[in-house]
């Protein structure tokens, strides 16, 4: 018998604590979310310039370093790779 993956979404969890990281995205997992975890936005940038895109974006707006523009990149670039 074949086992087919279904996952109920991806989600990109992007933020600077690591603990809070890890906790959303096993909590996600769990839940049968396909998760991408990033300590940083420029890392974000770089994975979704790549494109892929996830259904969601959970992104800590207050990470030390990430200026706005930053944050509207992220946004802007997800919604594109959609």
């Amino acid at each position: 018998m074949q086992q087919i993956e279904t996952a109920r979404g991806h989600v990109m969890v992007v933020d600077d604590d690591e603990f809070f990281l890890e906790s959303v995205s096993t909590n996600l997992s769990d839940a049968g979310y396909r998760t991408d975890s990033f300590l940083g936005g420029v890392e974000a940038i770089r994975y979704l310039s790549g494109g892929q895109g996830p259904d969601l974006v959970l992104l800590d707006w207050k990470m030390p370093g990430i200026r706005l523009s930053h944050q509207r990149s992220i946004s802007a670039t997800a919604a594109e790779c959609s």
